[in-house]
């Protein structure tokens, strides 16, 4: 057999991925591609900012010698140096760009921080639902992925955080503006939550560290705040990304933030900045590190995805969809109007409509729509989504 048999169970885990690209592609053989109306993929719709541009043509013009060698794994300084400028003016608290490492986007930062975490068997809780690929982040490093259930509202359980954590819990992951839920996790949950970490820290006699996955940060809607857990809990890190932000998703340059106060803070930096490398990545990519540090405070224009949440969630709830408002993100999490996913889903289809099944998040019943798109896509997925449910309820 070529392909291992951990990659071939892998490969099962993240079927829902192929199973979407070969969905589309059999609606669009059937439908045509004018006639499929994709809701599955945070692939921002929104062209970069002009400024963007504008950054990316005087770097490109201004080639100084050595502009495209090797430099330090964790990024030019000066990068480093305007994230955490931006970084320390946002949450009203001092970042030293010594505490910042440029990443290969967000996801890799995960993978950096996992890695530089933990041994063989060591555990990591993610609150579910929550990134199809954060347990496969955790296998890829020998840990143990443990899910800890939100609750109804789709915010931390506390309880299930408190049985979910063992000796061997070595960090507890959370994405906030929330992807697949668009939850934002308020002020008070995150406090509590760091005081249970901080408790259990006691306990067990040993760091864990939360890790905020906040690529999201910037597309937070109606003034609703996106909490600091930097102030919270020291043993902390913070993953973000220009990704979203920038609408730039192909140029992979996210960012780490490490609490000052963090326990071990020089040693983690180092393994961090050793992992950029010894993972693959070796450098977030050179050109888009010199072309953010001209964009402090630029973000692509995020008013349209928020336009689009409110076509689409007034629709879904007029039509009798239960669901909670996304205060945050590019998604919508819909509970399925019947128990069984998998017939929605095709109900979905029969009107060419492309979505994500809850399961592929870690909570069934419930799907995902991505309104990071064409206003026009939301527009002609309304009169589907309608009869989807009119079937369903027949």
């Amino acid at each position: 057999m070529g392909v291992s048999k951990r990659t071939v169970e892998l490969m099962k885990r993240y079927s829902w991925f192929a199973d979407a690209t070969e969905g589309r592609r059999a609606l669009e053989e059937k439908l045509g591609a004018d006639g499929v109306i994709d809701l599955s993929l945070g692939n921002p719709h929104v062209d970069p900012p002009r400024e963007f541009r504008s950054a990316l043509v005087d770097v490109v013009e201004d080639d100084p010698e050595g502009a495209h060698r090797y430099m330090s794994n964790a990024g030019f300084m000066e990068a480093r140096e305007a994230v955490a400028e931006q970084a320390s003016r946002d949450r009203g608290a001092e970042i030293p760009p010594e505490c910042v490492l440029m990443m290969y986007g967000a996801s890799g930062a995960a993978n950096v921080v996992i890695k530089a975490l933990v041994d063989k068997g060591d555990e990591i809780i993610v609150v579910s639902p929550h990134v199809p690929e954060y347990p496969l982040y955790v296998d890829n490093h020998g840990a143990v992925p443990v899910a800890a259930p939100a609750d109804d509202d789709f915010l931390p359980d506390l309880d299930a955080m408190n049985r979910a954590i063992t000796p061997n819990t070595r960090a507890v992951l959370i994405n906030s503006p929330n992807n697949p839920t668009g939850r934002i996790y308020p002020e008070p949950v995150l406090r509590a939550l760091c005081v249970l970490l901080q408790y259990k820290e006691r306990d067990f006699r040993n760091a864990i560290y939360l890790i905020s996955d906040e690529r999201y940060r910037n597309a937070a809607y109606d003034g609703v705040k996106v909490g600091d857990v930097l102030q919270m809990h020291a043993n902390s890190v913070v993953l973000g990304s220009f990704s979203k932000e920038l609408a730039v998703g192909a140029e992979r340059v996210g960012y780490m933030l490490l609490n000052p106060r963090c326990d071990y803070r020089q040693d983690l930096m180092m393994a961090c900045a050793t992992l950029i490398r010894t993972l693959g990545f070796v450098n977030a990519p050179a050109i888009m590190q010199r072309v953010v540090t001209k964009l402090e405070g630029v973000t692509a224009n995020l008013d349209v995805y928020r336009e689009n949440r409110n076509a689409l969630c007034d629709a879904l709830e007029k039509y009798g969809y239960k669901f909670i408002r996304p205060e945050g993100g590019f998604y919508a999490f819909v509970e399925s109007p019947v128990s069984d996913e998998a017939m929605f889903m095709k109900l979905l289809e029969d009107e060419g409509i492309v979505a994500v099944p809850g399961s592929a998040f870690g909570r069934s019943g419930y799907f995902r729509l991505a309104f990071c798109v064409d206003p026009r896509t939301v527009e002609r997925a309304l009169p589907g989504l309608k009869r989807a449910i009119e079937r369903a309820k027949d």
